[in-house]
């Protein structure tokens, strides 16, 4: 999997078990070492062994939020801190493997992993044990903690968003429901509205701590080639799975004086949509970007867009209309580079994402059917 990260002048392309971050001011591209694993001392020497031989793909990053950290969870269940010149400050270990990380506002971090757990990890405590504080019965997908600090809001693979308190998260405060399947991101839009989108192709608006729905923009109205969505019916027919919409990958937000910019990323589709709304959640259409080559990843940064391509990285600058492509010979140079290790990522298999439905009543007639005919013998 390829994960491209920006926050201010930097930008980080992660692919496989390397990361190479480039300083667009400085003009310097750096190698980011990952450190041995440091096996925790109460595994048996089978269960080290098993860590050990693990690859250290990275599976999530995170920068904080001024971007003084960055931080990495990989395959072999490592988490890796590192400060702003990529000195390893905690190279520390998580119990299962992990789909989200993030910074809380005070800088400490919350992992939540596809067994339905998250922990919380305070970096300024001397031993920084991991300590759970939420679980789902179902693989969690992505977590936040509100800028307040009173709420952590997680979703996961059975369509559910919950709302709970923070630290203590036992105490539940409401439920976002309404997605037809998995919620892959959320982000907030302010102290009160929460973004989601999901795998039903939909972005929604909520008023979290109530539970309400304000708003849903289904994605899929602006896709154009409707042979993108029988491909993929045709794929995930394969896997016994019904699907009606192309599934949102990723969606990125930031928010202006007066407004903010949502950028959506589809399935199969080579491109994002990018829409602008303003205090009272007028949502429109901003602009659809397309591209020649397939999308990997992309990512936001105060006024401007990243967009990797399996042929290039592209820097878009809003202007406050439009978002406008700027020809940076040093951004080109530098993933001319990367391009080889780029272009060897793993892909990424999203239909393990959706619920299987099993109708085994057929099956339970024929074996019914075939017992009474021996019976008869």
């Amino acid at each position: 999997m390829t994960l491209l990260s920006v926050k201010n002048n930097t930008v980080i392309i992660c692919t496989n078990e390397r990361i190479i971050s480039y300083n667009i001011i400085d003009n310097t591209s750096t190698e980011i070492t990952i450190p041995p694993l440091e096996c925790p001392s109460h595994l048996t020497k089978n269960q080290q062994d098993v860590l050990k031989n693990e690859k250290t793909t990275v599976l999530a990053t995170s920068f904080s939020k001024y971007g003084d950290l960055f931080a990495i969870c990989t395959l072999n269940k490592q988490l890796v801190v590192y400060n702003s010149e990529y000195k390893v400050l905690k190279n520390l270990n998580v119990a299962r493997t992990v789909s989200k990380i993030r910074f809380t506002p005070s800088n400490n971090i919350i992992i939540a992993d596809k067994t339905g757990d998250v922990y919380f990890f305070d970096l300024k405590s001397e031993n920084c044990e991991a300590e759970q504080i939420l679980g789902h019965l179902s693989m969690l997908l992505d977590a936040l903690v509100t800028d307040c600090e009173k709420f952590i809001i997680t979703c996961d693979r059975d369509e559910k968003i919950r709302v709970s308190h923070f630290p203590g998260a036992y105490n539940i405060v409401s439920y976002c429901l309404g997605h037809d399947e998995f919620v892959l991101n959320l982000e907030l839009l302010n102290e009160k509205v929460l973004i989601s989108s999901s795998g039903d192709g939909t972005v929604r608006f909520w008023n979290y701590l109530e539970g309400k729905q304000l708003k849903i923009i289904n994605t899929n109205d602006h896709i154009k080639d409707t042979k993108l969505l029988e491909k993929f019916s045709e794929f995930m027919d394969t896997e016994t799975v019904d699907v009606t919409s192309l599934p949102i990958t990723s969606m990125k937000v930031i928010t202006f004086e007066s407004d903010s910019i949502i950028v959506v990323s589809l399935y199969n589709f080579n491109g994002v949509q990018i829409y602008q709304l303003n205090s009272e959640i007028d949502v429109h259409v901003l602009q659809i970007l397309s591209f020649d080559s397939k999308l990997l990843s992309f990512d936001l940064t105060n006024d401007k867009l990243y967009i990797l391509t399996e042929d290039s990285l592209q820097e878009y600058v809003f202007d406050g209309k439009l978002y406008k492509l700027t020809l940076s010979p040093k951004l080109t140079e530098f993933y001319t580079n990367c391009k080889d290790m780029v272009n060897n990522a793993i892909k990424e298999n999203i239909s393990v994402l959706y619920k299987r439905k099993y109708d085994n009543v057929q099956d339970y007639q024929e074996r019914k059917k075939l017992r009474i005919e021996n019976q008869k013998k």
